[in-house]
């Protein structure tokens, strides 16, 4: 576990992390947290941000049940570019339920989010009130939620698989691109 306080912090990972919970509060101010390696948290990752511009780049691999990443207000970045999956190797036990439960919420504030290969049940992304720019790539879920708030956002999706896929933009101009999309049933 990794508290912040009210100043500005930058918390970066270079190794692996290999613990059943993983935790991270980042406190108020304007902070960072950058993994350049893979965190497996068997049971969950919790990643909170207080009030100030917060920036979550992870660029190792989350190996987890449920990833919950809350950064409320100020304008906040959230990136993932590498797999964010459940712990079971589905090539070894093809019948395993993916269980893995990803929920971000990027609060108020002009946000912007670039996550990709998200393989889980249950996928559910806030945007929150402000213009936010949002890119989803090589996303496997049988369930994506989508929700805005006031402002314009700007939401790309490419290569979506998923049974349901329900989007609520809210208020504001807004533009959603899917491209290459598999889904069961669009609300």
């Amino acid at each position: 576990s990794i508290t912040g306080g009210v100043g500005n912090d930058t918390v970066q990972l270079n190794g692996e992390v290999v613990t059943p919970t993983f935790s991270v509060n980042l406190g108020g101010g304007v902070n960072s947290l950058t993994t350049n390696a893979t965190v497996n948290a068997k049971t969950s990752v919790s990643i909170t941000g207080g009030a100030g511009n917060d920036t979550v780049q992870l660029n190792g691999g989350v190996l987890t049940k449920k990833l919950t990443a809350t950064l409320s207000d100020g304008n906040d970045t959230f990136n993932s570019v590498t797999d964010i999956a459940d712990v079971v190797d589905h090539a070894a036990n093809p019948n395993a339920a993916n269980g893995t439960i990803l929920t971000v919420d990027l609060g108020k504030g002009d946000d912007s989010a670039n996550v990709q290969n998200v393989f889980g049940n249950n996928v559910k992304f806030t945007l929150g009130d402000g213009n936010n720019t949002f890119v989803l790539n090589n996303i496997n879920a049988l369930t994506l939620t989508l929700n805005g708030g006031t402002g314009n956002d700007n939401t790309t999706v490419d290569l979506l698989t998923a049974n349901f896929f329900i989007v609520n933009l809210a208020g504001g101009e807004n533009s959603l691109t899917a491209t290459n999309p598999y889904v069961g049933m669009l609300n």
